[in-house]
């Protein structure tokens, strides 16, 4: 699995970066949200730290110095042939003249067989040319004394070369032999090496494990080794504490790893110094010289020391070419990622994108690298594209295996911008065109907000279907909200049958439910769409909406009860006022003067008639009504000037006589 470096919630540093004349000016700011849980730069929630391994760009590189470096300064096969030949020296050049020596001493007492085959495993030793010859001595001559010898022999051969089975059988084979052997415990050593660097490190923590309990003290530095690199790294650093005595002298491999550990255990100077110490063995060799140069800079990175990070990367990049270059850019790339900044990581989106494409060791790991960063930065129609580009450049990649996984994540947060944007045709648009890609143990929450987007837009249908699903496959929070959700669409589609039958079971399911408050409410609409006006009035719902109180100041006028309907309708209209709704204002203004002109008070039912009439949004009947109602309560105050101008314009209404204009005529005495 592939990540870039990310931040959780928490986080508590964020970097901005100023460029003049080409010189990085750099302002860090520490931002402390929660003063009690800081996050691990080490070891970041995602697990792509700098120190990360099994993971991201960094590991990739420091699998390739691993491999650089474990065939340098290993004494191992030396002391094989010394102690096989029972020679007390550790220098090659006196191995091999002790061992000639021996040659011509086995020939003087006639042992033909053994001399032949010693002076072959001499030979290849020394000079490391004609392994088919060794092979053939090992077939074909009988003594076979010094097997083992040219066995181990040609192990090493091949595994130097990469031939790892054919290693693998060679040490296998020597396993087997006197557990006592100096051979025996050197084959199994490099067994268990070998499944080291082939990625193996279950089977290498168990062997090196049996190893060091039989007494073997390499294997337990790289059992630590080991540990370290499957994520035990408390395991790991006691075993280095322990074995502290060995790491002076251990191969580079070892030492590299123990520098790891120090840093990881907050000895940060100790892992300078280490990291320094392994810089300073290799001025020749750029690719590992920068390796350790940016090592170092990681260290400044876990001690929170941003400026001395960035100005080691900064240093690095411009050094060198190649190879090193791109380590270097990465390392910046992250910092830059870091910030949590747009423009910073678009910044780190443009060095990802350099290296991506360039053809570098690392430039296959570091297109995740480039598409999480684009999911990050929200980027993500970039970054659809960026995930159809990767199987056709790395067609046989193994990384592919992830790919549904980065399709998931891009889909569930962009959908997720879309709707907090209230996109809610963008949401749809992108559920239905990748939705399919969404992880499982998201999609409850990716249905529910594609639900709620499709209620909005009016699409009832789709609406319940998504949220239904949601149901099926969310978590319990997923579930209530997706319930709720669904009975805003019943009492959209004017079912409130339906609404009663979901909520009423959802309340007997969840009872202490925190959204108990809003299924209530649905109920409480329900019961006014069915028109049961007792059962809205018993409704102990909290109504925390204008359009509420106006179905309650509904109700009331309903069953007469219009001095309280008054104080409702009253309520509604300043609370829409309040918030701009002039939806509503119409029917609010209509309802308080009903209710007013019951009580008979018609100068205030005439009043909010006429705030009605001032508003859009009123039908040609409502108009109507409003206009014989004003008329009817200015003859009860025996006004009669405006009764009859109201009586007008009653008449002209769409240039006909308004619907409720019929009564008005037929008595205008009544008037």
């Amino acid at each position: 699995m592939v990540f870039v470096l990310l931040l959780p919630a928490y986080a508590y540093a964020a970097r901005s970066f100023i460029i003049e004349a080409g010189k990085p000016k750099t302002v860090f700011k520490i931002i402390r949200k929660n003063s009690e849980t800081k996050t691990d730069l080490r070891l970041p929630s995602d697990g792509s730290g700098p120190a990360a391994f099994n993971d991201g760009w960094r590991w990739v590189y420091r699998k390739k110095v691993t491999t650089m470096l474990k065939d340098r300064d290993d004494t191992l096969v030396d002391r094989v042939v010394a102690k096989g030949l029972g020679i007390d020296s550790a220098l090659k050049g006196e191995i091999v003249s002790l061992a000639l020596d021996r040659v011509n001493g086995l020939k003087l007492k006639g042992a033909a067989h053994d001399a032949e085959l010693l002076g072959a495993i001499i030979y290849f030793y020394d000079t490391g040319e004609g392994p088919g010859a060794l092979e053939e001595a090992l077939r074909s001559v009988k003594g076979r004394e010094y097997a083992g010898i040219g066995e181990f022999l040609l192990a090493d051969y091949n595994e130097r070369k990469g031939f790892h089975p054919e290693a693998s059988g060679y040490y296998s084979r020597l396993s087997k032999g006197p557990s006592d052997s100096f051979i025996t415990i050197a084959a199994r050593f490099r067994r268990a090496r070998l499944y080291f660097f082939e990625g193996k490190y279950a089977e290498a923590r168990e062997l090196f494990k049996s190893l060091m309990v039989s007494g073997n003290k390499d294997s337990a530095l790289w059992l630590a080794n080991t540990c370290l690199v499957k994520g035990e790294s408390d395991y790991a650093i006691r075993l280095y504490k322990e074995n502290r005595g060995l790491v002076e002298g251990a191969d580079l491999i070892t030492q590299m790893s123990v520098a790891d550990m120090y840093a990881l255990n907050n000895e940060f100077e100790s892992a300078r110094a280490a990291y320094t110490a392994l810089k300073a063995k290799f001025p020749k060799d750029e690719f590992i010289e920068a390796f350790f140069a940016l090592k170092i800079g990681d260290t400044y990175l876990f001690e929170e020391k941003f400026e001395e990070a960035e100005s080691v990367y900064m240093k690095t990049k411009a050094r060198y070419n190649g190879e090193p270059w791109a380590m270097a850019s990465l390392a910046i790339a992250d910092l830059y990622n870091l910030s949590g900044e747009r423009e910073m990581i678009d910044k780190a989106i443009r060095l990802y994108g350099i290296v991506a494409g360039g053809g570098y060791l690392g430039s296959e790991i570091t297109y995740f690298s480039l598409i999480s960063a684009g999911i990050k930065a929200g980027r993500f129609i970039d970054t659809v594209e960026h995930l159809k580009k990767f199987p056709q450049m790395y067609p046989t990649s193994p990384l592919r295996i992830d790919l549904p996984r980065l399709y998931g994540s891009l889909v569930y947060r962009w959908i997720d911008a879309l709707y907090k944007d209230n996109d809610y045709q963008g949401v749809l648009n992108k559920h239905y065109e990748y939705g399919v890609n969404v992880p499982f143990g998201k999609k409850g929450e990716t249905n529910l907000k594609s639900g709620r987007a499709a209620l909005a837009l009016g699409l009832y249908s789709e609406a319940a279907g998504l949220l239904d699903a949601a149901i099926k496959v969310g978590g319990e929070t997923v579930i209530q909200e997706s319930t709720v959700s669904l009975g805003r669409v019943y009492i959209a589609q004017n079912d409130p049958e339906a609404v009663e039958r979901l909520i009423k079971s959802f309340l007997a399911k969840y009872p202490k439910t925190r959204l108990k408050e809003d299924a209530e409410r649905l109920l409480f609409e329900a019961a006014f769409i069915k028109g049961d006006f007792n059962a809205v009035l018993a409704s102990k719902a909290v109504l925390d909406a204008p359009a509420l109180l106006l179905k309650k100041a509904s109700a009331l006028r309903h069953i007469e009860r219009h001095r309280e309907a008054v104080e409702f309708y009253t309520k509604a209209v300043s609370d829409l006022r309040a918030v701009g709704n002039a939806n509503l204002l119409p029917e609010a203004y209509s309802g308080l003067a009903d209710s007013y002109f019951s009580l008979a008070r018609y100068k205030e039912a005439i009043g909010a008639y006429k705030s009605a009439l001032a508003l859009d949004g009123l039908s040609d009947q409502d108009r109507s009504w409003a206009l014989y109602r004003i008329a009817r309560g200015y003859g009860k105050l025996n006004v009669n000037g405006e009764k009859e101008s109201a009586l007008k314009e009653l008449g002209g209404i769409n240039n006909d006589i308004g619907g409720w204009s019929g009564p008005v005529f037929k008595e205008p005495a009544s008037l």
